[in-house]
Order: structure tokens, then C-alpha cells, then sequence
């Protein structure tokens, strides 16, 4: 009851309780109501009071809890100037490969049709722009939650969803962004190979990719290596040392000694080798606010972009519960909701400034 009381609109933007209109539903909490009471210790002016819901043991940052607000603030301006910096010049980097692609695949058209031999190695040669545009945004968004790590936060869910919001903007700006500023006029938009098609394809990829990357595991594919090592011999080995040892009634040092790296290498095995990873959670919500973003800037020229927008996210979602429960690990700290409510209220104050930047 008092979060919900004081986590109410009107709460949050004047800071008065919410009452009901009466001839509507129970508790729609529509009207304005009294002031919400503060807190005054001494002769000090009242503070007002601020109500969040608990996170759990696990969910703190012990060793960052007692930060000063100052100090937290200096460092998140540090750390988002460092982001608007490096998106700023990765974008020009990647306009510049975009533009370099198109102008390549343009000669290869033209020479198409004198040499096709040579006309098709322009066109090859026209991936290698792409290349770096995406080795580019791997990089972005690898620095983009090193940044977010550097901050303070109070729990690990603000630290990841810190990590979520930049990698968003990252991808943004270096995919949406700069497909935008390379046909900023009308007449680019809707012709062959303009505007319009490339940002079709790139959503159309962007709903079907995205779900199926939480069913590969990277990390647990790139573990192979380890697994390999393991062999029927290694294991017969370990089991001969454990029953030797074990069946003695008086154990010399060399026997613990060797008995406790036959433990080391079996936990080795089982929890680097054959493990599975955690899920990247920061980077699925990343995924999600991408999609809806784009969308959003977008939905002006192509309106069907809404329904692959719509499409993406319920994909994204059956998908990621499927390989939270079925693929991946449990999570070492666990989450809670506050993840998803984070991002609900950055969609709702960003969302309709997109979607009018994007109409005007």
C-alpha cells in the first residue's frame, strides 16, 4: 500500500496523494489529492519522502552503497560524455563506410555490364564497408557497457540496465542513425535501394535474428576446446585415484595432495567446460528498446514497420523465457522486476519524443 501510494503520478510529479473519481472503477486513482506527509528531524526543513521497492540481498552493490550522490553524479557525466564522444565519432566512421559501399556497388553496377567479371568484384568488394560498420558497432557496444560497469549503482539491476540503455543508444545511432543521414532527402527515401528498402531489410533481419541468438550460447559453443580436453582415459584416471585413495584408512599428504587436484580438475570441467552461460540480460533489453526505437523513427515513412516492430518483440520474448529456462544457467545473482520497470519508463519519456522528431 505505500508503494503504491507514493509511486502514483501524482506522487511523482507534485507530490500529493491520488484519490479515485467516484463514478469510475475502485482505485483508478485519476484525481488530484492532499499533500503526501514528510519527514523533519530537529529544525530542518521537512524532506520529502521517496518510497522504492526493496532489491534483494544478492541484487546490492555492497561495495558501492555508500557513494555520495555527488560523486556518483560527476561519474555518470563522465561516463555518458565518454559514450556521446565515441558514439559521436563511430557514427561519422561508420556514414563514411556506408557511403564508401554504396559508391563501390555503384561502380560495380556500371561495370556490369562491360565486364561482368569485374563488375561482380566490385559488388564483392563492397562487403568489406559492411564489415567494419559491423565490427564498429561490436566495439561500441563492448565499450558502451564497460562504461556502464565503471558507474556507481546501488543494486547490479541499475548497473545492467546503465549497460542496456547505452548499448541502445549505440546501435541506434550507428545503424538507424546513419542509414538516415545517408538519404536524408524525400527523394531518396522511397527509390530503389534507398531509405525505405535498407531500412526494411535491416528491421525484417533485425525481427527474426535477434530471438534465435539466446538458442546458440557463444559462450557455451566456444567451450568446446575445454570439453575436448576431456577424455574416457582422464576420466577412468580420476575415478582409480578417487577409489585408491578413498580406500584407505590412513591417507598420507600425497594422497590429499593428489586427491585434491583430481576435485580441481573435475570442477573445472563441470563448471568451465561443460556449463552453460548466463543470459545476457542487458543486451536482450538492449535488443527489445532497438527494435521498439527503430520503430518509432521509422513508423512515419513505413508504416509497417509497427507490425514487424510488434512481431520482433513477441518473438524476442517467447525466445528468451524459453532459453532462460531450458538453455542457459541459473543466474548467479538473480534479477527482479525492476529491469523491466526501468525500461518501461524510459520507453515512456522517450517514446513520444521519437515518434514527434520523427513526424516533424
Amino acid at each position: 500500500a505505500c508503494l503504491n501510494r507514493f509511486n502514483t503520478f501524482w506522487a511523482r510529479r507534485f507530490y500529493c496523494d491520488a484519490s479515485d473519481v467516484r463514478c469510475l472503477w475502485k482505485q483508478n486513482r485519476i484525481w488530484r489529492g492532499d499533500s503526501l506527509p514528510t519527514y523533519q528531524q530537529d529544525e530542518q526543513e521537512p524532506c520529502r519522502i521517496k518510497v522504492e521497492r526493496a532489491a534483494n540481498p544478492g541484487d546490492i552493490n555492497w561495495l558501492e552503497l555508500g557513494v555520495d550522490k555527488a560523486t556518483k553524479k560527476w561519474r555518470w557525466a563522465q561516463t555518458n560524455g565518454a559514450l556521446i564522444g565515441l558514439v559521436g565519432i563511430t557514427f561519422f566512421i561508420v556514414y563514411g563506410m556506408n557511403r564508401l559501399a554504396d559508391a563501390i556497388e555503384w561502380e560495380g553496377k556500371k561495370h556490369m555490364h562491360d565486364d561482368l567479371q569485374k563488375g561482380y568484384g566490385f559488388q564483392a568488394l563492397a562487403l568489406l564497408p559492411a564489415m567494419v560498420v559491423v565490427l564498429m558497432n561490436m566495439g561500441v557496444q563492448y565499450l558502451a557497457r564497460w562504461l556502464g560497469k565503471y558507474e556507481y549503482h546501488d543494486t547490479i539491476t541499475e548497473q545492467e540496465f546503465s549497460e542496456a540503455y547505452k548499448v541502445t543508444i549505440a546501435m541506434i545511432v550507428n545503424t538507424a542513425g546513419a542509414l538516415f543521414f545517408l538519404h536524408t532527402t524525400p527523394d531518396e527515401w522511397y527509390e530503389l535501394g534507398g531509405l525505405v528498402d535498407k531500412m526494411g531489410m535491416m528491421l525484417l533481419a533485425n525481427t527474426f535474428f535477434p530471438p534465435i541468438l539466446p538458442f546458440l550460447d557463444i559462450g557455451y559453443v566456444w567451450k568446446f576446446w575445454y570439453r575436448r580436453k576431456l577424455t574416457d582415459d582422464m576420466i577412468d584416471q580420476f575415478n582409480e585415484v578417487i577409489h585408491r585413495v578413498h580406500s584407505k584408512p590412513v591417507k598420507t599428504p600425497e594422497d590429499m595432495k593428489e586427491l585434491k587436484e583430481v576435485k580441481a580438475q573435475i570442477n573445472f570441467f563441470k563448471k568451465e567446460a561443460f556449463s552453460p552461460s548466463e543470459m545476457d540480460a542487458p543486451r536482450r533489453y538492449a535488443d527489445a528498446l532497438k527494435t521498439t526505437f527503430c520503430c518509432l523513427f521509422f513508423m512515419p515513412v513505413i508504416p509497417m514497420v509497427s507490425l514487424l516492430g510488434f512481431l520482433g518483440v513477441v518473438l524476442q520474448y517467447f525466445a528468451d523465457k524459453y532459453a532462460l529456462l531450458r538453455v542457459h544457467k541459473r543466474p548467479s545473482k538473480p534479477s527482479n522486476a525492476s529491469m523491466a520497470i526501468f525500461s518501461m519508463r524510459f520507453i515512456k519519456r522517450a517514446g513520444p519524443v521519437a515518434l514527434s522528431v520523427s513526424s516533424f
